[in-house]
């Protein structure tokens, strides 16, 4: 558990669609915040649900084809992201949200803190 809070346990995960190969990895909580902030505005579901798709995918992709993205589709910022994401076909952009959906509850269950023996664990480890 101190591994995930020092960010050892940090959780990828390739996904092929078409040939293509997505890696795709959990959110820093910073991330997570800045994604949860695009919502705030929102003033309908079906832009929330976009928003929500959309930027935790621009923030999870790290590689396309085993490259970084920035180098294989020339995309240097988040909002670059986001619009090469709007430019596949939804189909793809649904299957890699799934998979990274998959990705954190598996992140979350592993190395969420259950039991009241977890937390002294974690404090001892933070002791040392």
């Amino acid at each position: 558990r101190l591994e995930y809070l020092a960010d050892i346990g940090k959780m990828t995960k390739d996904v092929t669609i078409g040939g293509v190969t997505f890696t795709l990895r959990t959110l820093k909580a910073k991330e997570q915040r800045q994604v949860y902030l695009t919502l705030v505005d929102v003033t309908n579901k079906i832009d929330e649900g976009y928003n929500l798709k959309f930027n935790t995918l621009a923030h999870s992709i790290t590689k396309i084809d085993g490259h970084e993205i920035a180098i294989m589709v020339k995309v240097n910022s988040l909002s670059d992201k986001i619009k090469m994401l709007e430019d596949l076909e939804e189909v793809v952009t649904d299957e890699l949200f799934l998979a990274y959906q998959a990705l954190k509850t598996t992140s979350d269950n592993q190395f969420a803190i259950k039991a009241t023996e977890d937390m002294k664990e974690v404090s001892e480890d933070l002791k040392k």
